[in-house]
């Protein structure tokens, strides 16, 4: 049973129960009034096992645990996945921008001696022999299709003879760019259910589109909608020189930005690739859903990278499409404000009822997780002597210790690849242990039974 058929079911049995107690005119006794009456947790679900094993990793910390009465505090959440197992099968392009932009560096080709090294350093680790293909489109003015789509021992041959052997016009302009993406997006097996997942790998050096020259230019914005709008998997690696002008472009998370117009980094990215899309679970959704206490509200316009995506009675829910898991983890921020009508100082309590992830893996299956729910200290100006005494007894680590809400795994924790724009590297740290004593909110104002939200949005 998945996280939303259990909250579901639970607003119809709390529905019920209210409706007899107010018709025998009796009071609930319940021990904490802003508690609802819920069953107990399901088990977590864990997904069947596929061909490739991988296992989500999380967190949730609220900063700071120690604030006057009325104010904010912020929720930090990420996620990410640490994979290992066997290499997906996959049908890809590399789509490389050969202009003069890529004449840049040492015996000016460094910028394209680091693309070409990248690339190869990708194609040797694809596992042919699970059925994967591969092929090689370069453009600039116009588009040329170097190495067609193919599989075998013999395509990855070809790939790498022809990645050596990229020549360096003097081109300054990059017109074909979206007739190169229209047609190595239309070579890929999109409507071929079970032939693997289909990858574009986009390399924008930067050069500008001149209106006149060549044949008339294709927007490649529309032919990267296309492609993703055809479960392509649209990957952008970005030099200085295109402005991140294909952010748009790539699939959400999936864009990165090469350092410098040498392409110093551009080797290191394709390592990250090469784990994220080759060895990453295919992952159809992830939801995080955070359900504050009354008096505890939602600080409309602090979320990052965006606010929730919609709120039911209460919870607020966030969704994270995509098959894969950014290569950098995802990360989320919102801030919530306490209400010091409901919580006045001198008091300890937790933001929220629960907060909850769920990881919806593409055969349906969903595994939830309880995120991490930790105290925090309320004040009031003249008596914040209550918390710093709650501090030193709870939030003192203990030496040589260092919490964490991450599950202990022996898979190793995957590298951290170059910024991406638009989704932050750096992961957050885990949040500090929950403290041994707890102590129920205590409201000064009227109580009530609150209900839990019911998720009522398809997946």
């Amino acid at each position: 049973m998945s996280h939303r058929v259990v909250r579901l079911a639970a607003l119809i049995t709390i529905a019920v129960v209210l409706v007899i107690v107010g018709g025998m005119q009796t009071k609930v006794a319940h021990a904490d009034p802003l508690l609802p009456l819920l069953p107990q947790q399901m088990p977590t679900q864990v997904p069947r096992e596929g061909p490739i094993p991988c296992d989500p990793v999380w967190s949730r910390e609220i900063e700071p645990r120690i604030i006057e009465e009325g104010g904010q505090v912020t929720v930090k959440v990420t996620y990410n996945f640490k994979c290992s197992g066997d290499v997906r099968q996959i049908n890809y392009f590399i789509v490389i921008e050969n202009s003069a932009m890529l004449r840049q560096g040492a015996g000016g080709r460094e910028a394209l001696d680091n693309v070409v090294k990248g690339a190869r350093k990708f194609v040797n680790q694809v596992e042919y022999a699970n059925g994967s293909q591969g092929g090689l489109v370069l453009y600039a003015a116009q588009r040329q299709i170097r190495v067609p789509l193919g599989g075998g021992e013999q395509n990855r041959k070809n790939m790498l003879t022809a990645l050596g052997n990229i020549p360096l016009p003097p081109i300054g302009n990059s017109n074909g760019a979206g007739a190169a993406i229209r047609d190595a997006t239309g070579l890929l097996p999109t409507q071929q259910e079970e032939s693997g997942l289909n990858v574009l790998i986009i390399i924008d050096a930067g050069a500008p589109e001149v209106p006149g020259e060549g044949p008339p230019i294709i927007d490649r914005f529309t032919a990267c909608n296309a492609a993703r709008q055809s479960g392509v998997l649209v990957t952008v690696l970005g030099f200085p020189e295109g402005r991140g002008r294909m952010i748009s472009c790539a699939t959400r998370g999936w864009y990165f930005s090469v350092s410098d117009q040498r392409g110093r980094n551009v080797p290191e990215i394709f390592d990250d690739l090469s784990e994220a899309i080759l060895r990453g679970r295919e992952m159809k959704r992830v939801d995080y859903s955070d359900w504050p206490y009354p008096g505890v509200d939602y600080v409309e316009g602090s979320g990052y990278p965006r606010d929730y995506d919609y709120e039911v009675i209460g919870e607020y829910t966030w969704e994270f499409e995509g098959k894969e898991a950014p290569p950098t983890g995802q990360r989320l921020e919102y801030n919530l404000e306490i209400d010091p009508v409901t919580y006045p100082g001198s008091q300890v309590i937790k933001v929220s009822n629960d907060a909850t992830m769920s990881f919806v893996y593409s055969t349906g299956d969903p595994m939830d997780v309880e995120m991490d729910n930790p105290e925090i200290c309320i004040y009031k100006p003249s008596e914040k002597l209550f918390c710093d005494d709650w501090a030193m007894r709870n939030l003192t680590p203990t030496p040589g210790v260092s919490p964490t809400s991450v599950p202990p795994t022996d898979t190793p924790q995957p590298p951290t690849p170059t910024p991406t724009i638009g989704h932050p590297t750096e992961t957050p740290a885990s949040p500090t242990a929950p403290p041994e004593d707890t102590v129920t909110p205590t409201p000064s104002v009227g109580t009530s039974i609150f209900l839990p939200a019911a998720y009522n949005k398809a997946g």
